[in-house]
């Protein structure tokens, strides 16, 4: 039952509530953006089951950016010890998931641009995230959602 709760929990990574406005496939705004000149590039990321696509552009020049992150929750496991009304003791097994996910993606242009990024993600209703990148020609970026 814990573990059924605990895999929910984990697929609501980037959907939040059922309920929201958000729905699995949706992508949601954020950018990205160059900590050696302050450009800003609009990025979108697809809400998912910690797996899904990212995209974004750079509007100076005009390059287009897709690739796929991958998240993944932090699990803890525990045994706990607890008296039985006869006196002996019963073991149960534990499993907890964090709603803070690391993942990682690589965002690919099509004008010979790779950035590989590396972001931390809060699940929620929108789902917030930010993380960094450095691109194929030694640039960093912040990444904000």
């Amino acid at each position: 039952m814990k573990i059924a709760a605990s895999l929910l929990g984990l697929s609501l990574l980037l959907v939040g509530c059922a309920q929201s406005p958000y729905q699995l496939g949706m992508f949601i705004p954020g950018r990205i953006v160059s900590l050696s000149d302050g450009k800003i590039l609009p990025m979108q990321i697809e809400l998912s089951y910690g797996s899904g696509h990212m995209k974004a552009v750079n509007p100076d020049t005009g390059e287009t950016f897709d690739g796929i992150y991958t998240a993944i929750n932090e699990t803890k496991s525990s045994q706990v010890s607890r008296p039985t009304l006869f006196g002996d003791q019963d073991v149960a097994s534990e499993t907890t998931v964090s709603d803070v996910s690391q993942s990682s993606a690589v965002l690919v242009g099509n004008k010979g641009t790779v950035i590989d990024v590396k972001m931390t993600i809060k699940a929620g209703a929108p789902p917030i995230g930010y993380g960094d990148g450095v691109d194929n020609a030694g640039k960093k970026y912040r990444i904000q959602f």
